[in-house]
């Protein structure tokens, strides 16, 4: 057996099982891989396998934090260093660029290059490109091969993606432009909304203990408020449920504040005025910009002297426009004053850095106040160099389904229907060879758990979101985008 299949035989037998079932005998020499995700030990073992199963891997990391790739990795890897005045840009130990500026720069940049200088000349002699993504970062640097005329768009089978940030991505740039390939993901999967989101919850809530413990602080008895209530947003709830804090929700969707209510949650309006009468700890779980500066100016005319904002969501997206706001300067920090005239009385501004994050100081009229940036704004249980986000026991089956869907695409792709993505548990697959069902049975297996089905409220022992209908299909409802089963 190849090192790489023993590896993962042994830390996730379950993706192991699943590869077994459903990969041809034979090795798909014909198909490369750009293979985007994070910096985690899982996903290394992941590359390793698709090194294995297809004729190569080109790796490139999201750089969320600074990374150590392992010194022995036999595959090629696309990663940046992550330092105060930006990233620098590197190919398997060689720099490639010394200085971008921005996150999008970055990833834009590392894949870019990733396709023009690995894959492009790996693709003659009639090879075919297949994308695994975790976030939808290829768009953008894949269409620019095509117009520079680098690649043509039959060199590209599909992509799969694994995130909800990933799977928007795909539907706007099908709406934007079209793409001339399938698109597959996991994003809406009964594992990913179930399994992977209950787990989530709480690894978002144990890293951001960690955290406030590096600032004397602590999480337990705090006063939090939550905003989206979603598939991610109410497991965070849940959990803060055992630290003894006082959780509110703030929702825009009617039915999902009914949600968090019949939880047993206080729901806020929109408008938080009146709300920071004493220390706030704010955790986003939108996936879009979720703290506003209406909010913003809510907390710097309010008692409190300090609020702290952590984000559970997949993308440095939760507190952009705060960001924005404190180190953007000159004619955009102008406009934002515009939208809202009490920033106005925001002035004396500074930044400064540390370990675990960022501290936006500033005054308003005479009082000092404190915006604490958890992990700078990233998502939290993926910011520390010495975490992780999920154990390699938890992100099995998960991981599994990736591979199911790597292998499903490879295989059938000139039976999917192109310029549509097509989502695991509501679009027709027609021929795939394992079900959810299946995967999360051989999980419980393995670790020796038996629960039931359950119930509405619950499947296998974890939550169901009472929405989930409609969480499921949220920006994922175009029929002519998205295939459904009747």
């Amino acid at each position: 057996m190849h090192t790489a299949l023993q590896i993962a035989s042994k830390y996730m037998p379950v993706l192991s099982e699943v590869l077994r079932r459903s990969h041809p005998l034979r090795k798909l020499k014909d198909i490369i891989i750009l293979h985007v995700n994070h910096c985690l030990d899982d996903v290394f073992i992941l590359d390793q396998l698709f090194n294995t199963l297809f004729m190569q891997s080109i790796f490139v990391v999201v750089p969320y934090k600074m990374i150590t790739v392992p010194s022995n990795y036999p595959g090629t890897v696309y990663y940046a260093n992550v330092g105060e005045n930006g990233f620098e840009l590197l190919c398997s130990g060689q720099v490639i660029a010394k200085r971008v500026q921005t996150f999008g720069e970055a990833i834009e940049g590392l894949v870019y290059r990733a396709l023009r200088d690995a894959i492009i000349p790996a693709l003659a002699g009639r090879k075919k490109l297949l994308l695994i993504e975790d976030g939808g970062y290829h768009y953008r640097s894949l269409f620019q091969c095509f117009n520079e005329g680098f690649l043509l768009p039959e060199d590209v089978i599909g992509v799969v993606e694994q995130t909800m940030s990933g799977a928007i991505r795909c539907v706007e740039a099908i709406r934007k432009r079209g793409i001339p390939y399938p698109a597959l993901t996991i994003a809406r999967s009964d594992a990913k909304m179930r399994y992977e989101a209950f787990f989530i919850g709480r690894r978002v809530v144990e890293e951001l203990a960690y955290l406030l413990y590096r600032y004397d602080e602590f999480l337990a008895l705090r006063r939090v408020l939550v905003i989206g209530y979603g598939i991610i947003g109410r497991n965070v709830a849940l959990s803060l449920g055992g630290m003894a804090c006082r959780v509110t929700v703030l929702d825009t969707n009617r039915e999902v504040s009914a949600v968090a209510q019949a939880d047993g949650y206080e729901v806020l309006p929109r408008d938080l005025t009146g709300f920071f009468d004493t220390e706030v700890v704010v955790i986003g779980a939108t996936g879009e910009s979720s703290f506003t500066l209406s909010m913003l100016a809510a907390f710097a005319h309010a008692p409190s002297k300090r609020i702290f904002l952590v984000s559970a969501s997949s993308r440095r997206r939760e507190f952009k426009e705060i960001i924005q706001f404190f180190e953007g300067g000159g004619e955009k920090y102008a406009s934002f004053l515009e939208r809202d005239a009490r920033l106005v009385d925001i002035h004396h501004i500074s930044v400064e850095s540390d370990p675990s994050g960022l501290t936006y100081r500033f005054k308003c009229g005479n009082s000092k106040k404190a915006v604490i940036l958890i992990a700078r704004g990233f998502p939290v249980n993926f910011f520390r160099g010495d975490g992780f986000s999920l154990t390699m026991s938890m992100i099995d089956p998960v991981n599994a389904e990736l591979a199911l869907l790597a292998n499903y695409t490879a295989v059938s792709a000139s039976v999917l229907q192109k310029n549509c993505l097509h989502v695991l548990g509501s679009s027709p697959l027609p021929g795939l060879p394992v079900n959810e069902e299946e995967i999360l049975s051989l999980w419980m297996e393995q670790k020796g758990i038996t629960q039931p089905l359950g119930n509405t409220q619950e499947w296998y022992g974890f939550p169901v979101h009472p929405v989930e209908r409609y969480l499921r299909l949220r920006c994922l409802d175009d029929p002519r985008i998205v295939p459904q089963t009747s």
